[in-house]
């Protein structure tokens, strides 16, 4: 039985949709802050903290506001760096299937201060948020998102924030 969250490679009927959202990456010393997903598609791995733009919102208040939410950080400085796009069908919570078109505005962000970083779950879908050193990024499950900005390639293997 597929449980829910888990992708879901030959769904025969499934809902599409379409998810926009403004991520972060914010580096320091040596590290990259990540969210762990709590849940959807991508629950268990780690991603670039962020969310969905709301009707309306511009993506840099989206940005900034999905940033204080899952990580507790206000934002000084914003850069876009790239636009990604993933596909990935999975199974929702009620057993339908979803084909949900994720599109991200990554951008390289600075913060004021980290002394009040939101480590315990948001009660939305982030469990937290830790520093991960960048040597070690390899070693977690991360989002798709979070693998191309820290990796440093979007899905086509284009470079992430290079013209």
């Amino acid at each position: 039985m597929v449980g829910d969250g888990e992708i879901v490679e030959d769904a025969i009927e499934a809902t599409e949709y379409r998810h926009v959202g403004a991520y972060g990456l914010l580096e320091r010393g040596g590290a990259v802050l990540l969210v762990r997903k709590e849940r959807g598609p991508y629950r268990g791995r780690f991603d670039l903290p962020g969310g969905g733009i709301d009707f309306g919102e511009h993506p840099v208040s989206a940005l900034c506001r999905e940033f204080v939410e899952e990580t507790g950080l206000i934002l000084t400085e914003h850069s876009l760096i790239g636009a990604l796009s993933n596909r990935v069908r999975y199974r929702l919570p009620s057993g339908g299937i979803e084909d949900m078109h994720h599109l991200g505005l990554i951008y390289r962000v600075v913060a004021a201060d980290s002394s009040s970083l939101k480590t315990e779950p948001d009660g939305e879908d982030s469990g937290g948020a830790v520093w991960v050193e960048s040597r070690h990024v390899d070693r977690i499950p991360l989002t798709p998102f979070a693998r191309s900005a820290v990796g440093g390639k979007n899905g086509d293997g284009c470079r992430v924030g290079e013209p």
